[in-house]
């Protein structure tokens, strides 16, 4: 097996870096989500079981889907009711490629091209060309869909209070 070149690894850790930052946004976007549901529901006050009952062990999509549509309850204007159901939509769309970002088993071939392989999903089974440009662009979206939740929840009041409600319940 040949020694990897320079080029290979700077390409090889610019790729780690965008699936880092990736990781980083969707756990971020998870967590607004689940503070959408909990506000939503009028949760934030309670303890951690109850919050957790709502939101535990889900995932991102059925969150997303669950926040679009109980967002009813607290949002009242039809463009912030579109926005919530807009990032729902969108969390649902780019789950596929971000599965295949984070969870994808890579090859680097000769030419440096970066292929990636999922067990499940849209892509299943079908090695998928992984270039850079792909991760980036997946990242920009991400943070697009957290601008949209991260706003609505600041006009609120709900994340500034969040840090608060919060320490009431640690341990």
């Amino acid at each position: 097996m040949a020694k990897p070149t320079k080029d290979q690894l700077d390409m090889v850790s610019a790729h780690n870096s965008e699936v880092g930052l990736l990781c980083s946004q969707w756990a971020y976007l998870e967590w607004l989500v689940e503070i959408a549901i909990w506000w939503c529901s009028d949760l934030l006050d309670k303890s951690c079981e109850d919050r957790e009952t709502a939101t535990a062990g889900k995932p991102l999509s059925v969150l997303a889907r669950q926040a679009g549509n109980i967002a009813n309850r607290k949002l009242t204007s039809e463009s912030e009711l579109a926005a919530m159901k807009g990032a729902a939509k969108r969390i649902e769309e780019c789950i596929d490629e971000r599965n295949l970002a984070v969870h994808g088993v890579r090859q680097v071939m000769p030419d440096e091209t970066v292929l990636a392989r999922v067990t499940r999903g849209k892509y299943k089974g079908a090695l998928q060309r992984l270039p850079l440009v792909r991760l980036k662009s997946l990242n920009h979206e991400v943070a697009r869909i957290i601008a949209v939740i991260e706003s609505l929840l600041h006009s609120h009041g709900v994340i500034e209070g969040m840090t608060g409600a919060f320490r009431r319940y640690e341990g």
